[in-house]
This record gives structure tokens, C-alpha cells and sequence, in this order.
């Protein structure tokens, strides 16, 4: 399939075995066209970038050649938390509680838990979740944190799903990790 601004990419024909929805309505309105208007495909499972936007045409072959950029990048959803806020190095004031947020996600698989580690992964600490409606939805979360004192503090987010999907500590910040790493890791300093 094709989109107006000449991308091209391809869903294997097993992925017909799960609903592909033509999507041309957002709450009623036509799609804005930052969402794909006029209208778009959603395939379950799969990142963005095979989810078509500007849709011009499908096609149905036998055998596709996929462009090379293509092949090295992930399709399907992986297990993945982020901490969205702070985003990077913040500075907070000593004795404060700092609130933290991020968000969860792995397709059709639920969260299961979010930890949370200040030491470099030697202790993990749960995250209450904010809105976890189940699969094919972004989890989100937060916890309250009191820094033990002044200092750099590397905040590391790990997860696992209801089917059992964890993230992949050993990716975090790898700059080769393709699309996500799964899991980050931010500073935060406290003076």
C-alpha cells in the first residue's frame, strides 16, 4: 500500500488473520490530517510506520521486495516504558518530593507491573498506574519520589506484560536500538 506523499511499505498476508480497520473517522469528524487524512490504516500489532497514512492504494501481490531502510527496523510492538517526565537532566531542590510520570506500552499484551530504579538497577520500586485500560492502549503511571539526599540520580524504567514480555535492561540508551530501546534512563539532579 501507498500514501499520497509516495511512501510505500507492505503487511504480510498472516497479519489478515487479525482486523486491519480503514479508518476515516476520529471521534465522529473526519481525520485531521496530522492522523491521515483522508483516511489511513491501523494494523494491530505493528509500529506506526506500517500503519499507512494519506492511504492512495492497496495492492494485493505475491512477493514484495522491501526497501532496505525497511528491513533493519522493528515491526512489530515490543514491550517498552518511558519516563516522560522529567524528560532529561532536571534540577530539584533538596527535601522535595519529586513526581514522577512516564507511560507503558506493548500492543495487544497488558501491563502486568512498572518498577522504577534510583540506584543503577540494584533495587526496583513499583509505580502505581494512572490509566490502564488493557491491550492496544498506553499505560500510564507515576510515583513519588523523595531523593535520600543531594546527588545525580538515574532513573531507570523496566515492565512486563500479563503475557510475560519484560524489558531488555541491556538496551537502555542503545543508540543502535531500533525503533525504541524498551526501557530509558534519565538524570535527575537534586542540590
Amino acid at each position: 500500500y501507498s500514501g499520497a506523499d509516495g511512501y510505500t511499505t507492505f503487511t504480510p498476508v498472516a497479519d489478515l488473520d487479525k482486523p486491519i480497520w480503514l479508518v476515516w473517522l476520529m471521534n465522529g469528524e473526519p481525520l485531521p490530517p496530522e492522523h491521515g487524512f483522508p483516511a489511513r490504516l491501523l494494523v494491530p500489532g505493528r509500529f506506526g510506520w506500517k500503519n499507512m497514512k494519506q492511504l492512495v492504494w492497496i495492492d494485493f501481490v505475491d512477493d514484495v521486495e522491501e526497501l532496505a531502510f525497511q528491513k533493519v527496523w522493528a515491526t512489530e510492538y515490543q514491550v517498552q516504558s518511558l519516563t516522560v517526565s522529567p524528560t532529561h537532566m532536571a534540577l530539584v531542590d533538596d527535601g522535595l518530593t519529586i513526581r514522577i510520570l512516564g507511560r507503558a506500552y506493548a500492543g495487544t499484551d497488558p501491563m502486568d507491573w512498572i518498577r522504577l530504579s534510583f540506584d543503577d538497577g540494584q533495587t526496583w520500586t513499583d509505580v502505581e498506574f494512572t490509566y490502564a485500560p488493557g491491550g492496544d492502549v498506553w499505560t500510564l503511571w507515576r510515583l513519588d519520589w523523595s531523593p535520600p539526599g543531594p546527588g545525580t540520580y538515574r532513573i531507570s524504567a523496566t515492565c512486563r506484560t500479563l503475557g510475560g514480555q519484560e524489558t531488555d535492561p541491556a538496551m537502555q540508551d542503545d543508540p543502535d536500538a531500533v525503533p525504541w530501546p524498551g526501557a530509558q534512563t534519565v538524570e535527575i539532579e537534586v542540590v
